[in-house]
């Protein structure tokens, strides 16, 4: 059974402080909707007349920036606590299973088990790389002759042949 998440103390605050950061999220992203939109092109929002352009007071930025940090705050605390019940937990129930330990008689012994394998398996590879390549085959005066008179009769007979249909 997955182990039961911690209360939030995202709800813990009390609902008008949630209001007034969801108020504030709201205003701001009108506020991109809006700068993000201007009829004219290559013009700064504040150089655009066609649009109307809002406001936003040195207390409603700060309200806002202390809204965003405390709902960092709380964020963080949640990863914190997520954080401790995975380390809470042994690797059993991750999963994970724990390393076995080997002696060093028995790694001593799968190591000259492994260097007699690699050993099996150079000498066999040995006469593949001693086998020498079979030399190239040349063609002799004769039967280049041969070829030769084969194509002038061939080439020979296709052009009586054109010659007789046309």
């Amino acid at each position: 059974m997955p182990a039961k998440l911690p209360h939030s103390p995202r709800h813990d605050t009390p609902p008008i402080q949630n209001f007034n950061v969801i108020c504030l999220n709201r205003l701001f992203n009108d506020a991109k909707k809006i700068s993000s939109v201007c009829a004219t092109p290559n013009k700064t929002v504040a150089e655009c007349r066609q649009m109307p352009t809002r406001k936003f007071t040195e207390t409603m930025v700060a309200a806002a920036i202390a809204g965003f940090e405390e709902q960092k705050r709380q964020i963080d605390a949640e990863i914190a606590e997520l954080r401790a019940m995975r380390k809470e937990s042994g690797p059993a129930e991750s999963g994970e299973a724990p390393r076995r330990k080997l002696s060093a008689a028995s790694r001593k012994k799968m190591a000259v088990a492994q260097q007699k394998r690699w050993a099996a398996k150079k000498t066999v590879s040995k006469p593949e790389a001693t086998v020498a390549e079979k030399p190239k085959r040349k063609l002799s005066a004769a039967g280049k002759k041969r070829i030769i008179e084969a194509s002038k009769k061939y080439w020979a007979e296709k052009r009586a042949a054109a010659k007789k249909s046309s």
